[in-house]
């Protein structure tokens, strides 16, 4: 018997040989065109050593001259080659700042700038030519006139009509009193200088009795003193006449502040004093935890 077969050839898909010359042809014409592209791109910025790009680095510069010019405060140096100026705070200090642009005046010297006493660095490398010109504007600026201290004292506050009411000094009790001075039309600032006041000791003692003049907030005082003192317990008389001591530091205190006088207790002092005043109206403020609250 004889068996007959049919053979079957599959062919795979592909590119002829034709195909696959065109591809490479094509794709030889896209690089090309992408490289000189890039190339092209590449040329149209300009690098430093260009003249675009000398010209580029050198608006920077006058622009950044420029705003330090315009933000000066005072001008210290001013000549056609170089100009130094004191500018607001540059370096965190919180202090103004110098700086200063100088050129040699030698063709292809550099341009300096200058911070403070830091080395100077350059911002252009060769310079052909530089030259600064200057416009001067006549001003007129009034000043305040110079403060003067009077030549004698004056009496600020006063409360002469007293109730003979007496409150004890304690280790804990303080006492004060609030008041506003009244000062004449020109003065801006007062010295205290002289208090007065009732007081007595109860008991034989070396106490000492601290006394500020304070900033006051509300009620009682702030932290800020403008003046101080101290008085020795020993040296206070009986209910009968007036005491006075002299503050030993004192400070200006502004026209219109508030302040108050606080009588307190020495540290670590056995302080047997008492006060007398007047106790209606708001006379007296007082504190009875060491001056941490007041009434």
């Amino acid at each position: 018997m004889t068996i007959s077969r049919r053979t079957t050839f599959l062919r795979s898909a592909g590119h002829t040989l034709l195909e696959m010359m065109l591809s490479l042809v094509l794709l030889s014409i896209v690089m090309a065109s992408v490289g000189s592209a890039v190339v092209f791109a590449s040329k149209a910025v300009p690098d430093d050593s260009s003249a675009v790009g000398s010209m580029l680095a050198d608006s920077q510069v006058l622009s950044r001259m420029a705003e330090d010019l315009a933000m000066a405060k005072y001008v210290i140096e001013q000549t056609s080659t170089a100009v130094t100026v004191v500018v607001p705070d540059r370096t965190g200090d919180n202090l103004p700042d110098r700086i200063r642009y100088a050129w040699s005046g030698v063709r292809n010297d550099p341009l300096n700038y200058q911070l403070n006493n830091e080395a100077a660095v350059s911002l252009i490398a060769s310079v052909e030519t530089f030259a600064l010109t200057y416009e001067d504007e006549e001003s007129t600026t009034t000043l305040p006139a110079a403060l003067q201290r009077s030549g004698s004292e004056s009496l600020l506050w006063s409360k002469t009509t007293l109730v003979p009411i007496g409150e004890n000094l304690s280790e804990t009790t303080e006492f004060g009193q609030r008041f506003a001075a009244s000062l004449s039309a020109d003065a801006v600032a007062y010295e205290p200088t002289r208090v007065q006041f009732f007081g007595e000791q109860v008991a034989s003692t070396d106490g000492v009795i601290p006394v500020t003049l304070r900033e006051v907030d509300g009620y009682g005082p702030t932290g800020k003193t403008y003046a101080s003192a101290t008085i020795l317990e020993r040296n206070i008389s009986t209910y009968a006449d007036w005491n006075e001591f002299t503050f030993e530091n004192a400070g200006w205190v502004p026209d219109g502040e508030l302040a108050i006088l606080v009588f307190g207790v020495g540290s670590g002092v056995n302080t047997r004093a008492r006060l007398y005043h007047r106790i209606s109206g708001t006379f007296f403020t007082y504190s009875n935890d060491s001056g941490t609250t007041w009434e």
